[in-house]
């Protein structure tokens, strides 16, 4: 196939709030990593990858995952000073190093192609996620999706924002719909095959089934930055997912947070990128709560079987 034209941050109009803040010149910086990336991904998209495995038989990375890794780290690593004076690091899932995540006082977090096995088989649904963690929270925030042209963008205290050819619209999370009327979105981790031969309630089976029962539907599209981007615009109501990456989430969590939303670990605790693996719940606050009602503790089941599916005895009309 001819790879798709090459997109310009010019063809877009930013938010002025965006531009005008302390933050708008690390904002911009960020969507020039994200762009340069998104233009390999249309690049590649439906060529011919070179695809490996990294932790399992479904941990994918391509030619596409390496060459928009390294297009980020070279934007990115130009200097520009956060409004304390501070050069950002950069963690990207292809260069990660075990015991990067405990220094979050500035940095980078990045996955330059989320949904990568979606990418693979030409399922269009994957994008770049970059956010910058400040003290331990996600500050500024970015989600493209390079085949829609779509950006999803925010600064924790400015606002957030759906950027695409209509314009721009504020994105706001400040507003729930009741649990019987949402649309939720979730994932399943690499680690699916052992959870479910150990009973480990983390296979999220026992969830989906749960929700499925008392919400207008679930969706799974395999691309958690890209999902929590959609939680941010209103497109899904809530989200949740077991053992995300810190670069799964970062991106998304500045503009759910920015838009007036929740974002969270499923424990109970604040979100916090010292971890190498977080179960997240995402949406508005009061979504995200009765979502936590319906969730079955993991911890209390690991290594428990599974309980029987629910079943439901069909009504019969009678005349």
């Amino acid at each position: 196939m001819v790879p798709l034209p090459t997109l310009q941050l010019t063809q877009w109009a930013l938010p002025e709030p965006l531009l005008a803040s302390p933050w708008g010149p690390l904002l911009q910086q960020g969507m020039q990593a994200a762009l340069a990336a998104g233009n390999l991904h249309r690049h590649y998209y439906e060529g011919l990858l070179t695809i490996e495995h990294k932790s399992s038989a479904i941990d994918l990375v391509t030619t596409a995952d390496k060459a928009a890794d390294a297009a980020i780290i070279e934007i990115l690593s130009q200097p520009c000073l956060t409004p304390q004076g501070v050069q950002a690091k950069i963690i990207t899932e292809e260069t990660y190093t075990v015991g990067q995540e405990a220094d979050m006082a500035c940095t980078w977090i990045v996955d330059p192609l989320d949904g990568t096995t979606n990418f693979a088989h030409g399922f269009p649904f994957f994008a770049v996620s970059i956010g910058l963690v400040v003290d331990n929270v996600a500050t500024v925030g970015m989600v493209f999706d390079a085949l829609r042209e779509e950006w999803f963008v925010g600064i924790v205290g400015v606002g957030a924002y759906l950027i695409n050819a209509h314009g721009y619209r504020a994105l706001n999370l400040t507003e729930s719909v009741p649990l019987e009327q949402a649309l939720l979105g979730t994932g399943f981790s690499y680690q699916i095959k052992d959870f479910m031969a150990t009973g480990d309630r983390r296979s999220n089976l026992q969830n989906v089934g749960t929700f499925l029962q008392r919400c207008h539907g679930v969706r799974r599209a395999g691309a958690a930055a890209l999902d929590l981007a959609y939680v941010a615009a209103g497109r899904l109501d809530g989200f949740w997912e077991y053992t995300l990456a810190p670069w799964d989430v970062a991106g998304a969590a500045a503009l759910i947070v920015a838009a007036g939303g929740t974002i969270r670990l499923l424990e109970g605790e604040p979100l916090s990128f010292q971890q190498r693996q977080l179960n997240v719940i995402a949406g508005p606050a009061a979504l995200v709560a009765a979502m936590s009602e319906s969730i079955t503790p993991w911890q209390e089941h690991v290594g428990a079987p599974l309980p029987p599916a629910v079943t439901h005895t069909p009504h019969t009309a009678h005349a």
